[in-house]
């Protein structure tokens, strides 16, 4: 019976959202179509197969060991519970989105961005960034610039690895991503060698810090903006290229950690290549389907294991994840996604497993925690959607497909810390825009 429940639940909610996905208009981008997207993934579409077809008997590897040794999905209540906020998290933010009053004023307004006006902003970012590489490296040296980041280490080695109190001068080198963002605009809609040349440098640095943070799924992201905007700039859809950007997206979750690690051991990667070529193919799918699975189990999890509430204490600490806290003497600050942390593996020392948008909500409040987070995400959505960028050239179009990503992604990574440390370059570059063009940036209402 339990298992009956759980199937029904999660097919219904399948059913709802997928509806909400045929209905996308492939030129009229909008925040809410990616949402819709990696919420069927990551809640609906991976949870029914590793429910219809449960994991190997063999298969221990990633979150989903966790499913097979944890949980017992037959006779298991927390499945339900799990199923039901999933439901109810996703008609909150449906249902906020799609309110038709509020009351602020959200008749859509547009920001048309000027191609030719933002190339001072491109080489201010661009020469920051540089800069903090170089700084650090000069300060710290090339080897500690790579192995003073945690996340490249095996659980086990993780804490012979210090950081570095400089580490603020890598997050500000993100502001690269934001100038290559504005050179591949120049790039699209000019001629010039120049900026072909600049766009490639940046991309090339943009590509070694998403190396030394080691993040996969971002940097695919960072890729698949530039690949979309490009098509959505000139209105060309090839669906063979995005089944071949799907396929080396797969290959690269399964042997993207081992190319982040290289650099410190040696021979890993042809170590992994060796065992992905002897492993079957069932074993091969689930290690992918594993990487999208921690938002559910995480959920799943918190709700076995979880007895105290946060209170959403880290919105009210939000400002100081921002700032060099080694530097300045602060001490390491709780997050959300450190209780998700200790919840799912007993500790912090083997990294940090972030929370999700329904963990979040249920770390910081329960069930009412799941709706209020939910409701505020839908008129985000919604916010964002009516006050959004003007698709009207190759600028506008890079600066909404990428801020569109990083909006959805909160569905994986919800909490204020993983928002804010890993997107400050693009608000910083929003800033500089909207300053650099003064009064010749017009807000304009459309009706």
């Amino acid at each position: 019976m339990h298992s009956f429940i759980h199937f029904f639940l999660l097919t219904f909610t399948t059913i709802i959202c997928f509806k909400q996905i045929i209905n996308i208009k492939i030129y009229q981008i909008r925040v809410f179509d990616f949402f819709n997207i990696i919420f069927f993934i990551v809640y609906c579409f991976f949870p029914l197969i590793i429910s219809a077809i449960p994991p190997p008997n063999d298969f221990n590897d990633g979150w989903l060991k966790l499913y097979r040794h944890k949980y017992d999905i037959v006779n298991s209540t927390y499945y339900i519970k799990a199923d039901i906020f999933i439901l109810i998290g996703y008609l909150s933010i449906l249902l906020s989105y799609n309110i038709k009053k509020y009351k602020v004023d959200l008749k859509e307004t547009r920001f048309y961005f000027l191609n030719e006006k933002s190339r001072k902003v491109a080489w201010y970012m661009f020469i920051i960034g540089v800069l903090c590489i170089f700084l650090f490296i000069a300060l710290e040296g090339f080897d500690s610039y790579i192995s003073t980041n945690t996340r490249m280490a095996f659980a086990n080695e993780k804490d012979d690895i210090k950081g570095s109190k400089f580490a603020f001068l890598i997050s500000i080198s993100t502001f690269l991503y934001f100038s290559t963002y504005i050179f591949w605009s120049l790039k699209v809609t000019s001629r010039s060698v120049i900026y072909k040349a600049l766009f490639y440098i940046s991309l090339f640095l943009s590509l070694l810090i998403f190396y030394r943070q080691s993040g996969r799924l971002f940097l695919l992201v960072f890729i698949f903006s530039f690949v979309l905007s490009n098509d959505i700039f000139k209105r060309k859809f090839n669906k063979i290229k995005y089944l071949a950007f799907g396929f080396f997206a797969a290959i690269f979750v399964l042997i993207g950690k081992s190319i982040f690690r290289f650099y410190m051991y040696d021979g890993i990667v042809s170590e992994h290549i060796d065992i992905i070529k002897e492993a079957r193919f069932s074993h091969l799918l689930y290690e992918v389907i594993g990487e999208f699975s921690f938002p559910y189990l995480s959920l799943i999890n918190n709700i076995i294991v979880n007895d105290n509430y946060y209170y959403f204490q880290d919105i009210t600490n939000a400002i100081l994840y921002i700032l060099p806290r080694k530097l300045l003497g602060i001490e390491n600050i709780f997050s959300t996604s450190d209780i998700n942390t200790v919840n799912m593996l007993g500790s912090l020392e083997q990294g940090q497993v972030p929370s999700d948008i329904l963990s979040y909500g249920y770390l910081n409040l329960g069930g009412v925690g799941v709706i209020i987070t939910c409701v505020f995400f839908g008129f985000i959505l919604r916010l964002i959607d009516k006050f959004s960028f003007s698709i009207n050239n190759s600028l506008s179009v890079i600066v909404f497909i990428s801020f569109s990503l990083i909006i959805a992604l909160r569905v994986m990574y919800f909490d204020p810390e993983h928002f804010l440390r890993y997107n400050l370059y693009y608000f910083c570059g929003l800033i500089l825009l909207k300053l650099n063009y003064n009064k010749e940036a017009k807000w304009v209402r459309v009706k």
